[in-house]
């Protein structure tokens, strides 16, 4: 379970919308539809009825949409207290983090298009 899966679960529930989410994280839908399912998949269940081609989520993805929801935004709040203060000080340190499994989904997409001659 990642922060970026997390993140690409809130904003598909946001939208409702793997196409719409995957708009908004700049990536393509198919990452993000991928990245939701492996999600449900460790945690043993669907968050997701996918009928009709629309989504709609299930008492687990709601009770999880709640709660990822507020996890993100209190990351971000306390992200940006910790800015505050280290600017305050005069000192800045910047963290930066690497999505591992959105690189391995995209260089995987990238290898199946390549054609071998």
């Amino acid at each position: 379970m990642t922060i970026t899966q997390i993140r690409y679960f809130v904003e598909a529930a946001r939208q409702m919308s793997f196409t719409k989410a995957a708009e908004q994280m700049f990536t393509i839908q198919q990452v993000v539809s991928k990245q939701v399912k492996r999600l449900e998949e460790e945690a043993g269940c669907p968050f997701f009825e996918r009928r009709s081609g629309r989504l709609y989520l299930t008492e687990a993805g709601r009770i999880l949409y709640d709660f990822w929801s507020r996890m993100l935004m209190e990351q971000e709040e306390a992200l940006e207290r910790a800015r505050h203060t280290v600017q305050s000080s005069g000192r800045i340190i910047r963290i930066g983090t690497l999505a591992i499994s959105s690189i391995q989904d995209r260089l995987a997409e990238a290898i199946s298009t390549v054609r071998v001659q």
